[in-house]
């Protein structure tokens, strides 16, 4: 499973979400993060600019605030859907 963690550099809840992220991919919940810089696109800051880290698998999205449990349980939930 893809994951997308919408960022920006100097974000310490970005950092945050990144380490949660890393930790289930160590547990094999999720094969591939790619992390996206707002920053680079008028179009994502304006539309997450205020709501970074988002984390996106397909078209669904995860807003801040979520803990490493949270994000676990989303992402059971959608590999369920999915089958």
């Amino acid at each position: 499973m893809k994951v997308t963690l919408l960022t920006t550099s100097g974000c310490h809840l970005c950092e945050l979400a990144s380490l949660q992220l890393e930790k289930l991919q160590k547990l094999g919940k999720i094969e591939i993060i790619e992390e996206v810089e707002i920053a680079n696109s008028d179009k994502l800051i304006k539309k997450y600019g205020a709501s970074i880290p988002v984390i996106k698998i397909c078209e669904h999205e995860l807003y801040w605030p979520f803990q490493l449990r949270d994000l676990e349980l989303w992402i059971e939930r959608l590999e369920v859907n999915d089958k």
